[in-house]
């Protein structure tokens, strides 16, 4: 009955040892369809040496469970004579025997949940650090997808601004022309630009023209 409920309870630790290594397998990141980030955080999580590490010594403690909770492994002596010692029953050429030990009760058991409890520490610690990377890895690439989009957005409206500048040195030079070419038609039109007939010219003008000679009264 007692190797029936030893049994059971090995079974039971190896059943959660299994789970938790499944857990550790299992992806619990959202990368939101994301291929460029999954593959990314899939190659760090395989790639990096401390989670290897956390991993490994998961496994470890995993195995150790089944190991401490069984009985120690039997020894098997065997002792050979060089001179044959005389016994009760004539000459005895050798010796063998066979020895197992039997821990006070209740001790494997109590190795057993230690050493589960170690595998769970184990479990968490590989957790941890696979989140930590995973978050690291996150930052670094949506980082990056910033600084690639904030270039892009810069060369965009460099090219605005350009094409602005260009529009801009267009209507100045338009501007420019039509403004000179309205100041010399203005300056043609302007009363200001016909010089004034100077009143000695004008006299010497009819003193030489006898129509108008005749046409001045008093003549």
């Amino acid at each position: 009955m007692a190797a029936r409920a030893m049994c059971g309870f090995a079974c039971l630790l190896l059943s959660t040892a299994g789970a938790a290594r499944a857990a550790v397998e299992e992806p619990l990141y959202a990368t939101h369809g994301d291929p460029a980030l999954a593959a990314l955080i899939e190659e760090s999580l395989r790639r990096n040496p401390g989670l290897l590490r956390a991993r490994l010594d998961f496994e470890a403690e995993r195995y150790r469970v089944a190991q401490v909770s069984a009985l120690p492994d039997p020894r098997l002596g065997i002792i050979w004579h060089a001179q044959q010692p005389e016994t009760r029953t004539g000459p005895q050429a050798g010796t063998l025997s066979v020895s197992q030990e039997f821990p006070w009760p209740g001790k494997r058991s109590d190795q057993g949940r230690i050493a589960a409890a170690t595998a769970d520490a184990r479990h968490e610690a590989a957790r941890a650090s696979e989140a930590r990377i995973v978050r690291q890895v996150k930052y670094s690439y949506h980082d990056l997808r910033y600084l690639n989009r904030a270039i892009a957005v810069i060369a965009e409206e460099e090219q605005l601004l350009r094409h602005y500048e260009s529009l801009a040195q267009a209507r100045y030079a338009q501007g420019a022309w039509a403004a000179a070419g309205g100041r010399a038609a203005a300056g043609r039109d302007h009363p200001r630009s016909q010089s004034p007939a100077r009143p000695g010219a004008a006299a010497a003008r009819s003193h030489r023209d006898p129509e108008c000679v005749a046409r001045q009264p008093g003549r």
